[in-house]
């Protein structure tokens, strides 16, 4: 930034100083702007990697609630499951836990990368 004042008097050593301080001022807002705006880049991108992790986790709840869904269609409903359906059902179950697993563990690092945020 650059401050440019003319004037056509006599000069004046008190003028002077107040532009002198009117200059060191507005150098120094500046410079403080020019921090904070910095920062506010770097919180606007940790929100946007927040927001997409979030919408990630998001994905993978409604499909985890989709595999609990199938898994419950897929239960043989006159109890004469054969070893074949059940060894199919034991391998949804555990695919789902796997999942549930990684979404914990995705959700518990979107919240130590926000701390208070809304689960706080």
């Amino acid at each position: 930034m650059r401050l440019d004042v003319y004037h056509h008097y006599p000069p004046d050593p008190a003028t002077d100083r107040r532009l002198d301080a009117i200059r060191d001022a507005i150098a120094t807002l500046d410079r403080k702007v020019n921090r904070l705006m910095t920062t506010v880049d770097e919180i606007s991108a940790k929100l946007d990697a927040a927001a997409a992790r979030e919408a990630e986790t998001q994905i993978a709840l409604a499909a985890i609630r989709q595999d609990i869904a199938d898994i419950k269609a897929s239960i043989p409903t006159s109890g004469g499951a054969t070893q074949e359906q059940l060894d199919a059902l034991g391998a949804k179950v555990d695919a789902l836990g796997a999942a549930v697993d990684a979404t914990a563990t995705a959700a518990q690092a979107l919240d130590s990368e926000n701390p208070g945020g809304p689960s706080a």
